[in-house]
């Protein structure tokens, strides 16, 4: 507990910093707007430092109210989990993981994204799950998280986490848009903020999010995240992405767009940075494998901007990072079941090869068929089981059901994809530019 005199200090010496910071920005964004009004890079800066000045004065009010009464976030206490008892006949569990594509207001891809009429829509769907991992649901200027916990709750979800706003030393102006629902106590959670991102992606608090969910007895470690995206392409040139964020950020970060090669690179790197951090605070969180056992399994879901079905290599690459120097078995749980990565984001008719989505997704992704949404299983290596295996996901024992080295609570099953189409007569085909994923989590009896 901070004494009154350090309370008054560190508040004279935050006051000093945010009035300096944030007369910079104005006198900037007057710049830019005298200099040449029609200007449209211009305008652009203009409207971006605008929004950075108003996001300041909120992440500073946060930070002054924590002072004022000297508290801040903290994990639940041990000693106030409330864990339910065991029962003999434990229920099955069924986990969603989606990108929900619920951007801050005035961001879209097209025309319109039709953010309401889809969150209705989610609204509807949502009450058969029991856990649900959410991806691109802002709260930048957005009363929509609010809204879509407070209708959760109607229907079951008692429980919800969202991401941590960074601090304002931080220059990220962008919350993380995650989001977990359950309809089970969560007893603990944590977040990590990315040190790595790139592009536009550096303005947002990229993170990983961690949900302790007890389940009779049991826990599920949830983790969730979006990972860094990839703009720009292979072909050389200005990167046209589609996103106007995206365009802003070149005109801050280095006064216009950049080689388009390049970009996709530094992208690249940065994710691999991103999913090596995710991997030590999962291995963190869950003690290297060590509160994993008969009674827990983790899981991490999410939109890992990973392409398993374009590129495999970084699809190689996430496995061995999740897995490298751990104590516990990772794998894909679509995979496990079916044998294949399905198509998650910019599909198209199998028959006729016209693509299904063009409302909501990017120019530029429309029809890429890519698989960049993923549920990720640990399960603890039991004593003296292999632990030097590849992951070759190729192999037919590689698949659940057929391996037992390792010690699990659950089975994952019924996993399967979930477009979520909107069979009305709508100006949108489906809830979301990304499909979800979703799997069930069935208990295994211990007299087997």
């Amino acid at each position: 507990m901070l004494s009154t005199i350090q309370r008054v200090v560190t508040l004279g010496a935050l006051l000093l910093h945010s009035g300096v910071y944030i007369l910079v920005i104005l006198t900037l964004t007057l710049l830019c707007v005298l200099q040449d009004y029609v200007s449209t890079a211009n305008a652009s800066v203009a409207g971006v430092l605008s929004s950075f000045l108003v996001l300041s004065l909120r992440h500073e009010y946060r930070h002054l109210l924590k002072i004022v009464h000297g508290s801040s976030t903290k994990k639940i206490a041990q000693k106030d989990v409330c864990v339910e008892p065991q029962t003999s006949n434990p229920p099955a569990v069924r986990l969603l993981t989606y990108n929900i594509f619920c951007r801050p207001v005035g961001v879209r891809n097209n025309e319109d994204d039709f953010k309401n009429e889809r969150l209705n829509l989610f609204l509807q769907e949502m009450e058969m799950y029991d856990v649900i991992a959410l991806q691109e649901i802002f709260e930048l200027f957005n009363t929509r998280p609010k809204f879509l916990i407070q209708a959760a709750q109607k229907v079951g979800f008692r429980y919800s986490l969202r991401g941590t706003w960074p601090s304002f030393a931080s220059r990220k102006f962008i919350d993380a848009g995650l989001l977990i629902l359950s309809k089970y106590p969560i007893v603990k959670y944590d977040h990590h903020i990315f040190k790595n991102s790139a592009e536009v992606d550096q303005f947002a608090a990229k993170q990983i999010m961690y949900a302790g969910i007890s389940i009779e007895g049991k826990i599920l470690h949830c983790f969730t995240s979006h990972t860094q995206a990839t703009y720009g392409n292979n072909e050389g040139g200005a990167p046209k992405s589609g996103n106007p964020i995206y365009e802003w950020g070149q005109y801050i970060i280095k006064g216009g767009s950049g080689d388009a090669k390049k970009v996709v690179v530094e992208c690249d790197e940065a994710r691999v940075g991103q999913l090596r951090e995710s991997r030590e605070f999962i291995d963190r969180v869950l003690q290297n494998g060590e509160v994993l056992g008969k009674d827990d399994i983790g899981v991490l879901m999410g939109d890992l901007n990973v392409d398993a079905l374009n590129c495999p290599h970084e699809y190689s690459t996430l496995l061995q990072t999740l897995s490298e120097g751990s104590n516990y078995h990772v794998s894909n749980a679509f995979f496990d079941e079916h044998g294949f990565h399905p198509v998650t984001y910019g599909d198209v008719c199998p028959r006729t090869g016209k693509n299904l989505e063009t409302t909501l997704t990017a120019p530029m992704d429309v029809g890429m068929k890519g698989s960049l949404d993923h549920m990720i299983v640990f399960r603890r290596k039991k004593e003296g089981g292999d632990r030097e295996r590849e992951h070759d996901e190729s192999e037919d024992d590689e698949k659940e059901g057929k391996r037992n080295d390792f010690d699990s609570p659950y089975r994952v099953e019924d996993v399967k994809v979930e477009p979520f189409f909107v069979k009305d007569q709508q100006p949108i085909t489906q809830i979301s530019d990304h499909y979800g994923i979703s799997a069930t989590l069935t208990p295994i009896r211990e007299d087997r």
